[in-house]
């Protein structure tokens, strides 16, 4: 499914319009797919970013953006949302 971009992306190669477009449509299919799939299951809680100390905030947003166990926390027991965990971390560490 989505996992194999690469090989989907050499498909494209000589390949002509309609061919890449059906292709696109095929993983923006697949995309929405995934995306509901994960939406379904999630919808946990998010971690309480304001109570956490500066270092431990810091950390948690690097983290999130590198991964590490925040980004692990976050997709198997919290909100299930990593991007917007970490949209929320920043606006609470300015």
């Amino acid at each position: 499914m989505i996992g194999n971009v690469g090989e989907q992306i050499e498909r494209t190669k000589g390949a002509g319009m309609s061919d890449k477009n059906s292709i696109a449509a095929e993983l923006t299919q697949q995309a929405a797919t995934l995306g509901a799939a994960v939406s379904a299951n999630k919808g946990g809680k998010r971690r309480n970013y304001k109570a956490m100390a500066d270092g431990k905030l810091m950390e948690a947003v690097e983290e999130l953006e590198h991964g590490g166990e925040a980004y692990d926390r976050c997709v198997d027991r919290g909100s299930g949302n990593p991007a917007g965990d970490l949209q929320h971390a920043r606006e609470i560490a300015r």
